[in-house]
């Protein structure tokens, strides 16, 4: 239940995270995962393709200064040479610190707001490795014979923790 989030499963809201992959599923088929064809690549380009065809303007290695506010909404943003891009809405992929902290000023946000963004943690003790084996993993909980696949290879194989005690310390 903590795939992608530093918490215990005992903590309350971590269940999200296993109810997501739970929940997930690719082809009709629950709690399965699927690739993106042409890889993750493949999927930017094709949000910026339809994007573009409903009017989006798309400038990429160009780095924004601040965000413009107009009666306390985003409509437009300065670049760092001083060019002024206005638009009814702005859609920002930099993380909250960035979005808030550096390309707005504190007192055009409410100070509970800028509170919490502050106390953000963007740790995760997760990493994510797709292999490819020459056989499947014999584990000695769950050992199998001759190479046969169990149903536990039928699913993620997450290593380090043995018990929800384990992932709770």
């Amino acid at each position: 239940a903590v795939v992608g989030v530093m918490t215990s499963p005992e903590i309350s809201g971590s269940g999200y995270v296993l109810f997501h992959h739970i929940m997930g599923g690719a082809e009709g088929i629950p709690g399965s995962w699927a690739y993106v064809e042409g890889g993750m690549g493949a999927l930017s380009d094709c949000i910026a393709r339809s994007a573009t065809e409903y009017g989006a303007q798309i400038r990429c290695s160009t780095e924004v200064k601040k965000i413009l506010l107009v009666k306390g909404e985003a409509r437009g943003v300065q670049l760092v040479d001083g060019t002024e891009l206005r638009a009814k809405q702005i859609i920002t992929n930099t993380p909250m610190h960035t979005t808030f902290e550096k390309f707005l000023d504190k007192e055009d946000l409410p100070q509970e707001f800028n509170r919490r963004v502050e106390g953000l943690d963007y740790k995760s003790p997760v990493c994510k490795i797709n292999v490819a084996l020459d056989h499947l993993p014999n584990f000695t909980s769950q050992p199998t014979a001759h190479n046969v696949a169990g149903p536990h290879h039928q699913a993620t194989i997450h290593l380090g923790s043995e018990t929800s005690d384990q992932i709770h310390q």
